[in-house]
């Protein structure tokens, strides 16, 4: 048992509701990019994946120091 009890405030009906909303425009959002890239050709979707790729390995490289 710790010496700090963790006393969580109450969340309240609006903070519920704008959190639902968040929720649901990002769903929107991921389903609206999910058919704008399922119209582009498997070229293009493939070599924006490669560029994508390229980046993040140089981007991590970077964060090692190395």
């Amino acid at each position: 048992m710790s010496d700090y009890p963790l006393h969580m405030p109450p969340v309240r009906p609006e903070a519920k509701l704008r959190q639902a909303d968040q929720w649901r425009a990002n769903e929107e959002s991921r389903r609206r990019q999910l058919r704008e890239d399922g119209q582009r050709t498997l070229a293009v979707n493939l070599a924006e994946g490669l560029a994508l790729s390229e980046f993040l390995s140089t981007f991590t490289g970077s964060a090692r120091g190395t």
